[in-house]
């Protein structure tokens, strides 16, 4: 993985919780709340990375497979507060 990839991949833009119970998504950006929810692509994408034989010559390498889509089909709900999550206690 090259740097600007592990970089990009820590990169933080929001906050995102999960409802087990109804499968919805909510993403908090900033002062913004994004809901959402899971989807199966009728087709599943890979994630291919291109690398460098010991010959010169390319060859991929498959990074990943996405089976499913996040969607957020509705615009951001601005939030007046900010939103406090639950911290789970450490016994």
């Amino acid at each position: 993985m090259s740097n600007a990839a592990q970089t990009e991949s820590s990169l933080a833009i929001g906050r995102m919780c999960v409802s087990q119970t109804e499968g919805k998504l909510s993403l908090f950006v900033g002062m913004h709340q994004l809901e959402g929810k899971k989807q199966k692509l009728k087709k599943p994408l890979v994630v291919i990375e291109p690398k460098l034989s010991n010959e010169g010559r390319r060859q991929y390498e498959v990074a990943a497979i996405v089976r499913e889509k996040l969607v957020f089909d509705a615009w951001p709900k601005p939030l007046v507060n900010r939103p406090t999550f639950k911290r789970a206690r450490v016994a």
